[in-house]
């Protein structure tokens, strides 16, 4: 299948939601090459001899910015007792204008997973020997961001 290559084309990603026991569909728009450079800079921080880590907040913040909606049915609140359906769909009867708000304050890990298998950016693929002499593929990547 060919790969896209505009700003408008959704695609989703179906996650296996170990809370609710069910698939949970969300679609997103391909994150643009910034984005995914500001993405892998922003993970970590040196603060002087110190490397500091900031891998789930980068990932909820880069996960907010592609989400572009889930599949209905896949979400509900609470209003009261009663269970109700909510849609990320502006043409839905159930359309909620707060969705982002909701699924960012009690569904964040399901944007952090996407951010994490979505914004995975190319790495130089090394070539190495295993002790038996079978050549190996590794994906290598320093500290720093640097690629090695």
């Amino acid at each position: 299948m060919p790969r896209g290559a505009a700003p408008n084309i959704q695609n989703e990603l179906r996650i296996n939601d170990s809370v609710s026991g069910d698939v949970i569909t969300l679609f997103y728009r391909i994150p643009t090459t910034e984005e995914r450079v500001a993405y892998q800079k922003a993970m970590f921080a040196r603060k002087r001899n110190k490397v500091e880590t900031h891998i789930p907040e980068t990932r909820q913040k880069y996960g907010k910015k592609i989400l572009t909606g889930f599949k209905e049915g896949d979400f509900y609140k609470l209003d009261g007792d009663k269970k109700v359906f909510f849609s990320s769909d502006p043409a839905s009867p159930n359309y909620d204008p707060d969705w982002m708000n909701l699924i960012c304050t009690y569904a964040m890990d399901l944007l952090e997973f996407m951010a994490m298998k979505r914004k995975k950016k190319p790495e130089k693929l090394l070539t190495q020997t295993t002790d038996r002499g079978c050549p190996r593929s590794v994906w290598r990547q320093d500290v720093h961001g640097e690629r090695a």
